[in-house]
């Protein structure tokens, strides 16, 4: 590619110029895909972590970068365990051929650069943002009912061949027809391959106990080591008329809501699968309580709201939903695999294509 000396007594220098062109052209080479979503909140993150790791099973290596929300940096740390690019943030008024160079800098030695975008900086500043970094583009989008495929009409014309296709995301349980036979044949009558359709899933959209406890400005009484545990669930006590036993044991992964004065009911949730008691009314167990709660490794939250307004306070986790957490890794990647044709991903990024 380039000759690593020449003749002359400047050989040296003639060597430092080669190798710098060298690595300026082998850095230009670096496989990039770049993450792309009509709206906030649709799954780039959940897809840009997870297609990371398939990259890394792949025997790639991998850097993931969101130029433009430095909190994607904890959770890219946290589940892919690489180290921190504070100096890829950047404003969303920056001149995209810097926001790129910042980005390819952050790639270091690795093969394949995934960005994730942002759905904030415009289809044309995104444009060229994906020119500056020659990369090709996988998009994600959430399936609502009603959905209109005119929403992505501008992808194929502004992205051309660089876009690969793209993943609908979230669809709800009764809405696989409606996609299958409309929204999909929609997208490709536009020229948008569909490379697959993830179904909703609870664990994607749960949240820890150390979450719950935030957002409910409770207090652990006991059990905070566990406080990374994921919640799907949340069942009321003493609501019934089913023995709780029996009404309890519907659900696993579930947090049972219950009055602070009620150990008959905080010992039949405690008898079936249960991650977390939340005591309502600022109201502590009884001793026996405690110490069962303690066998079965079930932690114990204080909360001084009443049960209703309590159960009122956790609508409000869905509005700050994170995907920060490697059991979900570990489900969405199973999804993609079951649901998704990441084929044409691999096969434009050369590395082979995972099984």
């Amino acid at each position: 590619m380039y000759p690593l000396s020449t003749p002359g007594g400047t050989a040296s220098l003639h060597v430092w110029y080669n190798l710098r062109a060298y690595l300026d052209e082998a850095k230009d080479c670096m496989n990039a895909i770049y993450i792309l979503s009509d709206e906030a909140g649709t799954g780039k993150t959940a897809l840009a972590v997870t297609l990371a790791g398939l990259v890394r099973r792949e025997g790639a290596s991998v850097a993931v970068v969101n130029p433009f929300d430095d909190i994607h940096d904890e959770y890219y740390s946290k589940l892919l365990g690489q180290k921190g690019h504070d100096a890829v943030l950047s404003s969303t008024s920056d001149p995209m051929d810097a926001v790129a160079d910042r980005c390819k800098e952050a790639v270091g030695d690795n093969d394949v650069l995934i960005v994730e975008g942002s759905s904030s900086i415009g289809i044309e500043a995104t444009r060229e943002l994906v020119e500056a970094l020659d990369a090709s583009v996988v998009g994600v989008t959430q399936h609502i009912h009603g959905k209109d495929a005119s929403d992505l009409s501008d992808w194929p014309t502004t992205f051309g061949d660089r876009l690969i296709g793209v993943v609908v995301n979230g669809r709800t349980e009764y809405q696989g027809t409606a996609v299958a036979t409309e929204f999909i044949p929609a997208l490709e009558g536009l020229g948008i391959r569909t490379l697959g359709v993830v179904p909703e899933d609870r664990k994607l959209v749960s949240s820890t106990i150390d979450q719950i406890v935030e957002c409910l400005e409770g207090r652990y009484l006991q059990g905070e080591e566990d406080g990374d545990r994921i919640i799907e669930h949340f069942l009321v006590g003493g609501m019934g008329l089913d023995r709780g036993t029996l009404y309890f044991g519907i659900r696993e992964d579930k947090a049972v809501i219950v009055r602070g004065d009620r150990p008959d009911v905080q010992m039949a949730a405690l008898h079936t699968p249960t991650s977390c008691l939340i005591l309502t009314n600022g109201t502590e167990p009884v001793e026996y309580i405690v110490h069962e709660a303690e066998l079965e490794e079930v932690p114990i939250v204080i909360v001084d709201t009443d049960t209703l307004d309590t159960m009122k306070t956790l609508r409000t986790l869905q509005d700050n939903v994170r995907f920060d957490h490697p059991d979900k890794v570990e489900r969405f990647g199973a999804l993609l695999r079951e649901n998704v044709d990441l084929g044409p991903v691999f096969e434009r990024l050369g590395i082979g294509v995972a099984a």
